[in-house]
């Protein structure tokens, strides 16, 4: 089955341009199902890879960067914990990493944020295109920004901008 889709590999890595130019041609045609194909196998392609940034993302904001309700009381107190562990030798720990560790022992954030996690994997999981996707993901409006009308747009020129 994979011999039988190996030419069309080409088709998916086409400019925007390009893929503007052949909707309008395959629309005239009426192969807007072919379009809608063709989208969903670039959705299949690139959804395992939005789940892993995605699944990083949520990780660095829940401990790095200290975004709960907690963190603006830890950050005002992590201060002197992280002196503290600092002055036993090789250097004060830095904020997020006492904002980390103090997650780390918390149960009851840690409880809550892989029910988080959860819940936004099982959106992402059950996302039907790339709109959706980068919807849950909170970054739609970056992705339209670009001068892009639809998603699968900004994906073909994200992969032609990596091969070059």
């Amino acid at each position: 089955m994979q011999h039988k889709h190996s030419g069309r590999s080409s088709s998916t890595l086409r400019s925007p341009s390009d893929s503007a130019a052949a909707s309008t041609s395959r629309s005239d045609e009426g192969g807007s199902s072919a379009d809608s194909a063709d989208a969903k196998k670039l959705f299949a392609l690139v959804q395992p890879i939005l789940v892993y940034t995605g699944l990083i993302e949520q990780l660095q904001q829940f401990f790095k960067l200290g975004n709960s309700s907690s963190s603006s009381s830890s950050s005002s107190s992590s201060t002197a914990p992280g002196e503290e562990a600092g002055s036993s030798g090789s250097g004060s720990l830095e904020r997020w990493e006492v904002v980390m560790k103090e997650r780390m022992v918390n149960m009851k954030e840690m409880v809550g944020f892989s029910k988080e996690m959860l819940d936004w994997l099982e959106d992402m999981t059950t996302a039907a295109d790339l709109q959706e996707a980068f919807d849950v993901m909170g970054v739609l409006r970056d992705v339209l920004s670009g001068g892009f009308s639809r998603c699968e747009d900004f994906v073909h020129e994200a992969i032609l901008a990596a091969k070059s």
